[in-house]
């Protein structure tokens, strides 16, 4: 760390909390405090206990309230002199106790885990990484039969890094987590490099906060483009690094926040016209996670950056400008002698321009904007406040308006759906926080937002009149068991859905269940996006203008799973439908027609739902394979 940031005392409750974050619940785990050069304490044996009952005392009295508290064995900090014999220093004594400790530590796993991570322990030595295929074959040679669940146990113990839902991660695992340590250091630690004169400008970027790609490229000039892009990809996954948004096509540029020197106190909770900003803050077990804020900022960042609009950065404090009408400031707040991840987000000030028109005063933040970002927080402050196999608890808090200059009260938010919050005997109005923040918006809530045309008042005869249209269109190309596919999961009566034998009486039955109206169109214009049919679009849109362009639209009305399922449908080809016939319905074969009779089939008998269809897919993949 740098200097001056932390004291003896900071590292060392830096370290436990490390520890903390990094070790399940439930585990009987212990850390031992223990002070090296005892004989320098003081010139007599007496000297030298009180000096230890001292430094005890300053260190329970650090830990005391801390979620932590209990990990640290507090019978006493034991102490050695590392100058003289064995007998005389103290060692035997931290012996015995750590056999002790051990013995409630002791954990049992299957032999063939222990054979597969002497394997890669080996491997290690030459290698950093390995092909996934590569990980794979090695468990089999080890007959593990689950590597889901052995991949992610050593994932989660520190033995490798694996990324399965990641594009360009997936496909290695690292094996020698230390090396790529090496790789990060020489960019986030490394303090002064000895460099060619036309890099020493880039380093000074870097120390604030900026990458070029050519530095970069020089740093790691052994690795090859494709390594570098997987380490890149790595940092961006642990938020250490994130790419800076240009027009320019000149290299490219990375965020680096742990980087930073910490120049100043970032102390100091923000503070904005009221009526322009509104903020937030959020806590973790009473503490602040080393490096979080780094990492959740560059997530932020990442996600909201204007093209070619620098941030602000400092240590603690970053300013980003997300729109022309927005600034989000995020900084590290010391309130009641707990550090807070405050978040603040604040209505620009128009200036006045010629004519003399300039902002309305006292602008609230658009709600929509404070909803985004607060969706965005919630989810990277939870991901990475549980990297750990603990992780820690993130609470939301807002400033009680009782606070003043001597003493600040932070009211506890789970929700913002009321109205007040009590304050003893008096209670917070909380209206506009509600106003701004009420309900985090999931993934169709805000597909309908961006959907306008869904809320447009068609007249009657408009109305019949594309409801005849669309029935027309889908039944002449033969797609009603594609909509009753859609349809299934949004309509009440499953084997009504089955019966029915023409578009328009389907529709029928989605009218009847409150789906479709005049002032509701939303699951017609999905149901085209979905099953691809944009030429009855130009048909519409001749005779209804306010048709707007549905290839851009958000789908809202069908569930991921359903989408999911339907292109399922779409792929399943004449073997694949006969080999799933087999595999179900065996001797009673069911024959069906095309997969889409397969399709709707397997959905009303549960076959299709989020526990079996993976079950589905195996089979589809051992058939391919040839092995049905």
């Amino acid at each position: 760390m740098y200097e001056h940031r932390m004291t003896n005392l900071d590292f060392i409750l830096f370290w436990i909390r490390s520890v903390f974050v990094n070790v399940r619940k439930g585990q009987h785990n212990k850390i031992m405090l223990i002070g090296t050069h005892y004989e320098s304490l003081g010139k007599t044996e007496q000297e030298r206990q009180q000096r230890v009952k001292e430094i005890e005392n300053i260190l329970w009295k650090a830990l005391e309230g801390k979620p932590f508290e209990d990990m640290v064995y507090q019978g006493e900090v034991f102490t050695i002199e590392n100058s003289v014999s064995f007998e005389k220093s103290g060692a035997s004594k931290i012996i015995l106790q750590l056999q002790e400790l051990v013995q409630m530590m002791i954990l049992t796993f299957p032999i063939k885990w222990l054979q597969v991570m002497q394997e890669i322990q080996q491997l290690r030595k030459d290698k950093l990484y390995l092909p996934t295929s590569e990980i794979n074959d090695l468990l089999v040679r080890c007959k593990i039969t689950n590597n889901k669940v052995l991949l992610e146990y050593l994932h989660d113990i520190g033995e490798i890094l694996f990324y399965p839902d990641d594009k360009i991660l997936k496909e290695k695992i690292v094996i020698d987590l230390m090396g790529v340590v090496d790789k990060f250091k020489k960019i986030i630690t490394v303090i002064d490099p000895k460099l060619q004169s036309s890099l020493k400008q880039l380093w000074r970027n870097l120390n604030k906060g900026k990458l070029d790609e050519k530095l970069l490229r020089h740093i790691w000039k052994d690795e090859s483009d494709e390594m570098i892009d997987f380490f890149v990809s790595l940092m961006q996954t642990f938020g250490l690094m994130c790419e800076k948004m240009s027009k320019e096509n000149v290299g490219r540029t990375f965020y680096v926040l742990s980087r930073l020197k910490p120049q100043r106190d970032d102390t100091e909770a923000v503070k904005y016209e009221e009526k322009r900003a509104v903020s937030l803050f959020h806590d973790f077990d009473g503490y602040l996670p080393d490096d979080l804020f780094q990492r959740v900022a560059t997530k932020f960042i990442e996600e909201f950056q204007m093209e070619d609009v620098e941030p602000t950065l400092s240590y603690e404090h970053v300013e980003l400008n997300i729109d022309g009408h927005h600034l989000v400031i995020l900084n590290v707040a010391t309130i009641n002698n707990c550090r807070l991840f405050q978040t603040t987000i604040v209505r620009t000030t128009i200036m006045k321009t010629e004519s003399g028109s300039s902002s309305p005063k006292d602008d609230d933040p658009q709600p929509s904007i404070c909803k985004k970002a607060l969706n965005f927080l919630q989810k990277e402050l939870q991901v990475l406040s549980q990297n750990g196999a603990r992780g820690v608890d993130v609470k939301m808090y807002i400033r009680c308006a009782c606070s003043n200059s001597e003493r600040t009260h932070m009211q506890v938010v789970r929700k913002f759906d009321q109205d007040v919050l009590p304050c003893r005997s008096k209670a917070m109005d909380v209206k506009r926080y509600r106003k701004l923040f009420n309900k985090i918006k999931d993934e169709q809530e805000e597909a309908n937002e961006d959907n306008e045309v869904d809320s447009i008042d068609f007249s009657e005869d408009n109305f019949l009149q594309l409801i005849a249209d669309f029935a027309k269109w889908f039944d002449d190309h033969g797609l009603l068991n594609r909509l009753q596919v859609l349809f299934i999961e949004i309509v009440d009566d499953i084997e009504e859905v089955k019966r029915v034998t023409s578009t328009i009486n389907l529709l029928a039955l989605l009218s009847a269940n409150g789906q479709l109206s005049q002032t509701n169109l939303s699951v017609l214009y999905d149901a085209i996006k979905v099953t691809e049919q944009f030429g009855f679009q130009s048909v519409i849109k001749e005779k209804l203008s306010a048709f707007n362009n549905i290839k851009k639209r958000k789908v809202a009305s069908f569930s991921p799973r359903t989408r999911e399922i339907f292109i399922l449908g779409k792929s399943l080809s004449d073997s694949e439908i006969k080999t799933l016939d087999a595999r179900y319905n065996f001797p009673n074969l069911k024959k069906y027609t095309d997969s889409w009779s397969l399709i709707f089939d397997f959905e009303t008998r549960g076959l299709l739902n989020e526990a079996k269809i993976e079950e589905v897919k195996k089979v589809l993949k051992r058939s391919n394979r040839g092995d049905v």
